[in-house]
């Protein structure tokens, strides 16, 4: 089996090389025709490709965020479309889903901001895939070598780190192992449907920010 890999060098990204060897690495300037190419004896085509959500958003990185993520998907959806691709997964978010608010996949009311228009938006571009198509909402993903975490040990490094307003913002989360068995399992059992990649029980920032003290 071989799988390509858009946002091969991002912390999930890098995650997946470890696990699946020998991935064909889609970049973000590539065209249909170049992605295409690529394409040539791929099963399984991961989708990870966006600019980091984690800066400030300003208007101009507001357009950056939009467009590494929709125009990448619909090249890379159009040239799939045209290629023997088996299993198409791609990536989205729960910032798509409102705040204060219990939601599983069959919520359909969308977050009314930014990330949940530009959430909602990237879905539909992956759904225009004309072969079985899976997309896994993500909530913050944590490991040690990279992701949400490691720019949170920074602060908690310099003894700055701390609850952030009252402390009751809730966050979905998942280990980085625990995602790449889920995109195994999604893969081998050929899964196709939007699911939300996090672990059960989301925390509250005041528990995540103790026990992550507790832990340094």
């Amino acid at each position: 089996m071989k799988i390509a890999l858009t946002g091969a060098s991002g912390f999930v990204g890098a995650a997946l090389q470890k696990r699946y060897n020998d991935c064909a690495i889609i970049a973000r300037s590539d065209d249909e025709d170049a992605i295409l190419k690529k394409l040539e004896d791929v099963d399984v085509v991961i989708n990870l490709a966006g600019a980091p959500i984690i800066k400030r958003w300003s208007d101009p990185y507001k357009k950056v965020l939009t467009d590494s993520r929709i125009e990448t998907t619909r090249n890379l959806v159009k040239a799939i479309n045209r290629s023997g691709v088996k299993q198409f997964i791609s990536t989205s978010a729960v910032g798509i889903y409102p705040d204060d608010t219990v939601c599983d996949e069959f919520t359909t009311e969308t977050a009314g901001d930014f990330l949940g228009g530009l959430a909602k938006k990237w879905e539909t571009e992956a759904l225009a895939c004309h072969k079985p198509t899976t997309i896994l909402r993500f909530g913050v993903i944590l490991g040690r070598n990279g992701g949400a975490l490691a720019q949170m040990l920074t602060p908690f490094g310099l003894g700055v780190g701390g609850i952030i307003g009252n402390g009751k913002m809730m966050t979905s989360w998942i280990d980085i192992d625990d995602l790449m068995k889920i995109y195994g399992l999604v893969i081998e059992q050929r899964l196709s449907g939007i699911f939300n990649a996090v672990s059960p029980n989301p925390v509250s920032n005041y528990t995540f920010t103790k026990a992550l003290g507790g832990v340094l």
